[in-house]
């Protein structure tokens, strides 16, 4: 006996003035999810679905909180779930570091003008 496929279709408002749609497919343990937004074309993870498991803000038009949580219980044990996870453990840790990276500059920009100001002149 094959495992059950179950699918979901909904539109997200994006910067285009159509709707974007995104498919989900969940067939046993593979999960595969399209939008057809400019980045979800070339293959590239977008907003509009991550957005699912991130909880970021997204205007679903035809997608109730129950579907979102159906959802969500989807990327378990499937075959995106560690890669998915890997890809915001990283992108949590790439804003520390551009975080770090302005407090430093800024620290540094403070000394070198500290140490113009100074400075005694000619």
């Amino acid at each position: 006996m094959g495992s059950e496929i179950k699918e979901k279709i909904f539109r997200v408002k994006g910067t285009s003035v159509q709707p974007y749609t995104c498919k989900f497919v969940r067939d046993g343990g593979s999960l595969r999810i399209k939008c057809d937004c400019p980045a979800g074309m070339y293959g590239e993870p977008c907003e509009h679905w991550m957005s699912i498991f991130t909880g970021e803000d997204q205007e679903y038009l035809d997608l109730t909180n129950d579907d979102i949580s159906e959802l969500q219980t989807w990327l378990d044990e499937s075959d995106l779930d560690e890669a998915l996870q890997n890809l915001l453990y990283f992108e949590g840790h790439e804003r520390n570091m551009l975080e770090n990276l302005a407090r430093q500059k800024k620290a540094l920009r403070g000394r070198v003008m500290d140490i113009l100001l100074s400075d005694p002149q000619p």
